[in-house]
């Protein structure tokens, strides 16, 4: 029994899983690049019209009201487009279930473009949830156990957002073909998903009360979240808008968002030695080319890079691990041989490479160029204070526990037959990735940072809103 059987209750997936978790997983990745507050403004400064215009009088039920507001108040989007939505809520699909009576918590529309026009439209209406006033996490798990009362509520109520029921709107056909393709990728299946995404797909993803879902400091302030975004080929890209009720509550989630960046700002021009990875981060930003790929690794290195390297979100992709350590060198050479000429970073640490050392032999033998840049803090960072403060005077030496090395990778590159530079200045950052994207075999820029520097805190919405 694996840990998720064991702390969760088991409510039935159904096929749209994997789609409810791309868009939560979009909204998730594009919030570091949503500087303002209100829907479909890129500038810093939030405008001062904060409110979603008013939706003209339409055919559907009362219900979606508030979701076709945060809609039409959307970039881009028309009154005759909603209009068609409107009308496309009275006729739910022969494959979706009784549509409740409340509001949905979630709408999504998707669609493709033909002369300026929106073609094939699907509209998903997501209704809550798991009925009975049911959890999703078990009291007496480990989970709620390790995160108390408050914290669980919160894990539970975000958790939650993938057992919602839903409802689908649009012609049987094509609602048909994006539940074959969505399936497939819950079965491993992407070849369905990116023929059908050639054609790029766009979605709109509304959340009306989606402020619930944010830090305490904005959850007052923002009442709704629109995505505004683009699935081709299988890759996401696109916007993320927080809608506020009146300008003065834009500016000051407008506010909130640069003060935290304010408290990272002087981390990331550090020139501490051993390197700060903030820095690193900047580096990478500055360094990535308009078209690069990013791939990550899974725990510090995945919340790293996604909190503090800036992508330009038009034609960089960035691809995470969602678990196994050690998974993004092997990715980053399948992501090279995918992509072709584009160029391709990979971000890993010392103890996720130790488990797929040996594909440097691949990528030189196969000629695959990447650039592996390694966040060398000789051990386990993520989990080092965490060691320590349970070590506490028990007998022994706690760095036996997840300290490594030290470990020159740049050395061990030149073993394999492939470059390597060693960086132990931030000065050196710069160069060394300038140098290894020039290359046309992969190159190890080994970094020497410090175990010490802790990750941007995660967060979770409040139980109850």
């Amino acid at each position: 029994m694996n840990k998720m059987t064991a702390n969760c209750q088991r409510p039935a997936l159904d096929p749209q899983f994997v789609f409810r978790v791309s868009v939560a997983a979009l909204a998730l990745s594009l919030s570091p690049l949503c500087p303002a507050a209100t829907v479909g403004t890129d500038s810093s400064t939030p405008s001062s019209n904060a409110v979603a215009t008013a939706v003209p009088a339409t055919s559907a039920p009362a219900q979606y009201s508030e979701c076709l507001q945060l809609l039409m108040g959307t970039d881009h989007v028309s009154p005759a487009f909603v209009e068609r939505v409107s009308s496309m809520l009275n006729h739910p699909s022969e494959t979706s279930p009784i549509v409740p009576s409340t509001a949905p918590s979630l709408l999504v529309v998707s669609y493709h473009k033909q002369g300026g026009e929106a073609r094939d439209i699907v509209v998903q209406a997501f209704f809550d949830p798991i009925p009975g006033g049911q959890t999703v996490l078990k009291e007496e798990g480990y989970i709620h156990a390790r995160l108390g009362d408050e914290l669980s509520g919160s894990a539970d109520q975000l958790l939650g957002l993938v057992f919602r029921r839903v409802v689908y709107f649009g012609q049987k056909d094509e609602v048909a073909r994006q539940q074959r393709a969505f399936q497939a990728v819950l079965n491993g299946d992407v070849t369905l998903l990116r023929e059908q995404t050639v054609d790029p797909l766009h979605v709109l993803v509304v959340m009306p009360q989606g402020g619930t879902l944010l830090p305490s400091s904005l959850r007052s302030r923002v009442h709704g979240i629109v995505v505004d975004a683009e699935l081709a080929f299988g890759t996401w890209s696109g916007r993320i808008g927080l809608v506020t009720d009146d300008g003065e509550s834009a500016t000051q989630v407008g506010n909130i968002v640069a003060a935290w960046r304010e408290q990272r700002a002087s981390r990331l021009v550090s020139n501490a030695a051993p390197i700060l990875p903030d820095r690193l981060c900047a580096e990478i930003t500055r360094a990535l080319p308009e078209d690069g790929i990013l791939v990550a690794d899974t725990g510090y290195s995945g919340i790293w890079t996604s909190t503090l390297i800036e992508l330009n979100g038009v034609g960089q992709t960035y691809l995470r691990a969602a678990g196994s350590l050690g998974w993004s060198f092997p990715a980053s050479l399948g992501a090279k041989c995918a992509a072709g000429k584009r160029k391709v970073i990979c971000w890993t640490g010392d103890g996720a490479i130790y488990y797929h050392l040996t594909e440097l032999e691949t990528a030189r033998r196969r000629g695959i160029a990447v650039v592996l840049v390694i966040n060398n803090n000789s051990g386990f960072g993520q989990g080092w204070p965490n060691i320590q403060r349970q070590q506490g005077n028990t007998p022994g030496d706690v760095r036996d526990l997840v300290r490594f090395g030290p470990t020159n990778f740049a050395d061990v590159a030149r073993v394999f037959g492939l470059r390597g530079i060693r960086v132990e200045e931030p000065s050196q950052i710069g160069p060394a990735l300038k140098d290894a994207l020039a290359s046309d075999e992969t190159v190890v820029v080994d970094v020497a940072t410090d175990i010490d520097a802790r990750a941007p805190e995660p967060w979770l919405p409040a139980a109850g809103g």
